[in-house]
């Protein structure tokens, strides 16, 4: 229990409520948006320099890094369901397919 009561006053610093989590994901989400609808399909194979540190660079396509970026997000996923709990929220079921289902006027039966 130590570990999670660490855990909870770390995220706690950050977000103050649910609330707070969903005005992050808005204006991930809008930044997110501006960037794709500005992409090309040359743009897929255009280079990018990136470093995890001052001695490490790497250079990789910007389509296999956007395919890594999209896997990745699914153990922020988790992490943002995590997140949830800790406030006392649960996130209910976010699976893709059930967004995609109701985005696009699907019925769940």
């Amino acid at each position: 229990m130590a570990a999670q009561s660490v855990v909870r006053v770390s995220i706690l610093t950050i977000f103050r409520g649910v609330e707070s989590v969903i005005q992050a994901w808005n204006k991930i989400e809008t930044n997110v948006s501006g960037f794709l609808a500005k992409l090309k399909d040359e743009d897929l194979v255009r280079n990018v320099e990136f470093s995890f540190g001052p001695s490490e660079e790497y250079s990789m396509q910007l389509g296999e890094l956007m395919h890594h970026a999209a896997i990745h997000g699914v153990h922020h996923r988790g992490q943002i369901a995590l997140l949830l709990r800790l406030l006392g929220h649960a996130p209910g079921n976010f699976d893709i397919l059930l967004y995609y289902a109701e985005k696009g006027g699907v019925s769940t039966k």
